[in-house]
């Protein structure tokens, strides 16, 4: 039945893609953000999955194999979680005020957003980019990008 749905030309997530975000995305998203909030002194932090456009840049790829959907929302929860948030904590971030007032004057947005390059500007499969106000972790390789995390 999904197969035959999913065959249905239409605009937006695939059916399979938000189940995944229904059962791995969802459930841990508001938990990870208070913890993000915590470690950076930004009670009104956003973590932005950017699932739209990573969805499409995905989807356009030729170098994905045929089941990437069902990782869809996982891996954008870890990219987050064992990403972001690892990363904060391991440098310190939890506590210390002059790292925590550092990020702050840089993220003027207060929006951490998740996307998928074709060409990342350090040459390696991720990297951190701030960028108006934005923290963007970036993904170079969209066969990387769900491979990475699954």
């Amino acid at each position: 039945m999904v197969e035959a749905i999913e065959g249905v030309p239409r605009s937006g997530l695939s059916l399979v893609v938000k189940a995944s975000i229904k059962e791995h995305y969802n459930p841990e998203i508001a938990k990870l953000t208070s913890a993000i909030a915590e470690i950076t002194a930004m009670p009104d932090v956003i973590l932005d999955a950017n699932m739209d456009e990573n969805f499409e840049k995905l989807k356009a790829g030729k170098d994905v194999w045929s089941s990437w959907q069902e990782y869809f929302g996982r891996a954008i929860i870890e990219y987050f979680n064992d990403g972001l948030k690892a990363q904060l904590e391991s440098q310190g971030f939890k506590g210390d005020d002059m790292l925590q007032e550092g990020l702050a004057e840089a993220l003027t947005a207060k929006t951490f957003k998740i996307r998928i390059v074709d060409i990342l500007e350090k040459g390696s499969v991720n990297e951190t980019l701030v960028k108006d106000g934005v923290c963007y972790l970036q993904v170079g390789s969209v066969l990387e990008a769900l491979r990475d995390t699954c």
